[in-house]
């Protein structure tokens, strides 16, 4: 993967799409353009370089739409606001959302955009030899707010047998929490939490845990429900096609090697 700089906090990294959209109206502010969310400290999968939005999903994103024949702008922001914005319609669409069943009350997930690996970064002098959640009972472990792990974990956490520090890391905070020795773990994407150990120069201190928590977790393009765009079985017809076509036909892969060389 390219060297992507740091993003400097959640910010509105803004990419518009400007395309052809030949559909009924979307939006009700302005009807050729549909708004998706997403974050900006997810590399390789969306990140600011250069002060511009790029990576995996980025590059996808924009081949959908145009295989889609629709405009999208795409905002960043906090996890937990891509969440609520899907809630509320504020987004119409979000990516990269890993399933969780409760939120099917307030989306519709259209299609897989990329797999990437849930896993877990700890101290190196300290690790905690995963094999399942049980081996996290006692710990404290920092995770994105908003960020999904299992229902085991979830239902560990509510019964107070693992210790969740939960926060809006856009500022490579939970790393950090880990090497001042505030937490015993970090979940997350595990090359984004290594590479962010890279630029806090402490890759020498900090490990992935061999056994990731799920090596192969799909990441979904979403509809909000209470966006016109959900209620549009066309539209999301097209979208969806536009997804499998994206996946299947070589062009994954290539963007998948310019950010990734040599992925399996």
């Amino acid at each position: 993967m390219r060297n992507p700089r740091r993003p400097k906090g959640p910010g509105k990294a803004i990419l518009v799409l400007f395309l052809a959209f030949a559909s009924a109206s979307l939006r009700a502010d302005d009807p050729s353009v549909l708004r998706f969310a997403t974050v900006s400290n997810l590399p390789p999968y969306s990140f600011v370089e250069g002060g511009n939005l790029k990576g995996i999903d980025i590059e996808v994103a924009r081949e959908i739409a145009n295989r889609a024949g629709v405009a999208v702008e795409i905002e960043t922001m906090p996890w937990a606001r891509v969440l609520r914005s899907m809630e509320t319609g504020q987004a119409d669409g979000a990516f990269s959302m890993y399933y969780v069943k409760a939120r099917e009350s307030f989306l519709v997930y259209v299609g897989i955009m990329h797999y990437d690996s849930l896993g877990l970064l700890v101290n190196a002098s300290a690790p905690v030899g995963f094999r399942g959640m049980e081996t996290l009972t006692g710990l404290t472990v920092a995770r994105g707010r908003g960020v999904f792990v299992s229902d085991s974990f979830e239902a560990a956490a509510a019964e107070g047998k693992i210790k969740v520090i939960d926060s809006d890391d856009t500022q490579m905070g939970n790393v950090r929490m880990l090497t001042a020795g505030r937490v015993d773990a970090v979940i997350g994407v595990v090359e984004t939490m290594l590479y962010y150990a890279d630029e806090l120069g402490v890759s020498d201190r900090v490990m992935a845990e061999s056994v990731p928590i799920d090596g192969n977790r799909p990441g979904y393009l979403a509809l909000s429900k209470a966006s016109p765009a959900a209620t549009d079985p066309a539209f999301q017809k097209r979208l969806s096609a536009a997804i499998q076509s994206v996946m299947t036909d070589g062009t994954y892969r290539r963007i998948l090697e310019k950010y990734k060389p040599g992925s399996p």
